[in-house]
């Protein structure tokens, strides 16, 4: 905690840039803008001041923000990168994933070949296709982060499942932060606090014990961008016909279940 409180973390979340820039050349079907995929890659800190993973933000130009539909966005971070080599930037460090009640369900987050954090969507409506989607991932040794988190009766089967929870500094007020940790603390979750803007968020963070920490006030979303490569292409039509075998799986059932 006092390494993290003595000043800003440092990090270097990317490989030697000769390196990076081969790969991102490599195999790309055209250097025409309309053609680029970009990426936000946003650090967590532990408490130590190092870096403990990245949440991964879609961006479809060369801005840090995103406006659009979260599963689109999701497709895309695993079209264009889970897939097509964003293990070279992360390496072994996890990358945190927002998904969609479709994204869980259709199972596109087990396929990257990276360590992923599955991290479920405040909006997903907590119900047995979802459980089941979301023990499946832990079977498969995923780990499940709730994002937005407040309690409440709609995700209290879910937090067993959880392994980490993300609290928004600037929803939730320091009254609520004391309940979620005091309510969640025998469980083994860690707690991350998102959206730290100021020096004073932060500080009240490590007083009241989260675990982790994400927010500009220690890093901007790193943005990166490449070319689309022909594996893009072919992983977009891999997510299609998973899309397909998933809705056809989704009628059985539920013809077999009436």
């Amino acid at each position: 905690m006092d390494t993290l409180r003595a000043a800003q973390p440092h990090y270097l979340p990317l490989k030697s840039s000769k390196s990076l820039a081969t790969w991102m050349e490599g195999g790309s079907i055209s250097s025409n803008s309309d053609h680029r995929c970009f990426i936000g890659l946003q650090p967590i800190f532990d408490r130590r001041g190092s870096v403990f993973g990245y949440e991964a933000l879609c961006r479809i130009e060369p801005t840090n923000w995103f406006t659009g539909d979260s599963r689109d966005a999701t497709h895309s971070i695993i079209r264009d990168w889970l897939l097509d080599g964003l293990y070279r930037f992360t390496g072994t460090k996890p990358v945190f994933v927002n998904c969609t009640r479709q994204d869980l369900i259709e199972g596109f987050v087990a396929l990257p070949p990276v360590p992923i954090i599955v991290e479920v969507l405040e909006t997903v409506e907590v119900d047995e296709w979802v459980l089941g989607a979301c023990r499946e991932l832990r079977t498969l040794g995923i780990q499940i982060a709730l994002d937005d988190f407040e309690l409440c009766r709609s995700n209290e089967r879910l937090i067993e499942l959880t392994s980490y929870v993300k609290v928004d500094f600037q929803l939730c007020s320091k009254e609520q932060r004391r309940e979620i940790l005091d309510c969640l603390r025998t469980k083994s979750i860690r707690f991350i606090a998102e959206k730290l803007e100021t020096r004073e968020e932060f500080e009240a963070a490590c007083d009241e014990g989260f675990d982790l920490f994400q927010g500009y006030y220690l890093a901007h979303p790193l943005l990166l961008s490449k070319d689309r490569t022909y594996m893009s292409w072919l992983n977009h039509f891999r997510l299609r016909w998973m899309s397909r075998r998933r809705r056809g799986r989704w009628r059985r059932q539920g013809t077999a279940s009436a």
